[in-house]
């Protein structure tokens, strides 16, 4: 499985080895996002039914997920003019090499000058895992009424952990696409990298988004990722714990606000 969480500071008695023994289960996440007026907060939780187990660093736990797990999440706006909400839940099972997944959320706002509204959207999701480098699957959201196609691949590089992987993603009209790829790998020590790109196609146009992670040790790491154009985003993450760890993040997007955001999240494995 996959899971991308919180850093910043050195962790010092702690070998990859160890890391690479401790199982956790349970990750739960909160962040806080103040943009101008606005305060934007979200709490999310995700259960596996079987341990996972980290490769090399704190946070890197493989490409795409081949274990049952469920999530829920809690996001809401306090904006000058209004309030808005949204929970979600989601679970995926796994039967042999069957996946069988669904989601549901619920969004709710209310503004000044305007009526209340809730919306409810569900999805469902039917997968196979041909091997365990090899995910294809099917969903459907009755939000659009549409469906989409899915397949995800990863390939270990060596045996100490090192992968790249790949995932390629199409509405069942084709005429959406996206591809994304990323490469974990050790550089020397207790430093680690990871690269990432994505592409997407809608409506004619083109969108590249490219991102890159060093780690100072095992639980220290700064990221970058930008469009080259209107968007960049610089997090620093830090575990002070094995379990626990903190993140700072600096957004920008060339908008007519022109301002940026911070935000600042707090993270629990176990």
């Amino acid at each position: 499985m996959k899971k991308t969480f919180f850093t910043t500071l050195p962790l010092l008695f702690l070998s990859s080895a160890a890391i690479a023994n401790h199982p956790v289960n349970t990750f739960i996440s909160a962040r806080v996002i103040k943009p101008n007026e606005t305060t934007n907060i979200s709490v999310a939780g995700q259960h596996y039914f079987k341990s996972q187990i980290a490769n090399g660093v704190y946070d890197e736990f493989g490409y795409f997920d081949t274990d049952s797990s469920i999530s829920a999440g809690y996001y809401s706006s306090d904006q000058t003019n209004g309030l808005s909400s949204l929970q979600s839940i989601s679970g995926n099972y796994f039967h042999d090499k069957w996946l069988i997944g669904g989601s549901f959320s619920r969004l709710s706002y209310e503004f000044d000058n305007a009526e209340s509204d809730t919306q409810s959207h569900t999805s469902v999701k039917l997968g196979y895992l041909v091997n365990d480098n090899l995910l294809v699957s099917a969903l459907y959201n009755d939000d659009s009424g549409r469906g989409s196609f899915n397949a995800q691949y990863s390939h270990q590089l060596n045996p100490q952990g090192d992968y790249i992987g790949f995932s390629l993603s199409t509405n069942d009209d084709f005429d959406s696409v996206s591809l994304s790829s990323s490469y974990f790998g050790r550089l020397n020590g207790d430093n680690y990298i990871r690269l990432g790109f994505d592409h997407s196609q809608q409506g004619g146009d083109d969108i590249n988004t490219y991102s890159g992670s060093y780690y100072f040790s095992e639980g220290t790491s700064v990221s970058l990722s930008s469009d080259l154009d209107l968007y960049m985003n610089v997090t620093g993450k830090h575990f002070i714990s094995q379990s626990t760890a903190i993140t700072i993040s600096y957004m920008y997007i060339d908008d007519s606000n022109g301002e940026g955001t911070f935000q600042v999240g707090l993270t629990s494995q176990f």
